[in-house]
C-alpha cells in the first residue's frame, strides 16, 4: 500500500466519483451519502485506487459475505470494521480504520443516516472493534 493518508475531513468528497457515480459505487444513487455502506465502498476505492469487490448488502452482512480479502480481529489502516445489529437498526454498520493509536484504540471515518444523526462524514474514536477486513 502506498503512504496511507487518513481522511479527517470531508474535503474532496462532494461530487466525487467514489461516492456520487453509480459506475464507481453500487450504492449510489439508491442510498448515496449519508450511508455507511456507500461511504465505506467509496473510501475503500479512494484508498486503494481500484474498484472494490465488497459485499453490496446491509452493513451487518458484510463480514460474513466478504471474499477475497483478509479477515480478522486486529485493526489495520484502511480496513473496514463491521458492526452487526445494536444501535444500527439491526442492519449493522461499517466504517474505515483511519488511525491506530497506542494501546490499540482506533480512529474511524464513517457516514450514516438515522433518526438521531444524519451526517455525510465524521471521525470517531478512540474505539475498540470486533471484526475487520483489509
Amino acid at each position: 500500500m502506498p503512504t496511507y493518508t487518513p481522511r479527517t475531513t470531508s474535503s474532496g468528497m462532494a461530487g466525487s466519483n467514489y461516492w456520487y457515480n453509480s459506475s464507481y459505487n453500487p450504492f449510489y444513487p439508491t442510498y448515496g451519502l449519508p450511508n455507511c455502506t456507500c461511504y465505506a465502498w467509496g473510501r475503500w476505492y479512494e484508498i486503494n485506487n481500484s474498484r472494490p469487490s465488497l459485499p453490496t448488502g446491509d452493513a451487518g452482512t458484510w463480514f460474513n459475505n466478504v471474499s477475497g480479502y483478509q479477515t480478522g480481529s486486529s485493526p489495520k489502516l484502511g480496513a473496514i470494521i463491521c458492526f452487526s445489529g445494536g444501535p444500527y437498526s439491526g442492519r449493522g454498520h461499517v466504517a474505515v480504520v483511519e488511525a491506530i493509536n497506542e494501546g490499540g484504540s482506533i480512529m474511524l471515518s464513517e457516514s450514516g443516516y438515522n433518526h438521531s444523526w444524519n451526517t455525510r462524514f465524521w471521525n470517531s474514536g478512540p474505539r475498540y472493534g470486533p471484526n475487520w477486513y483489509s
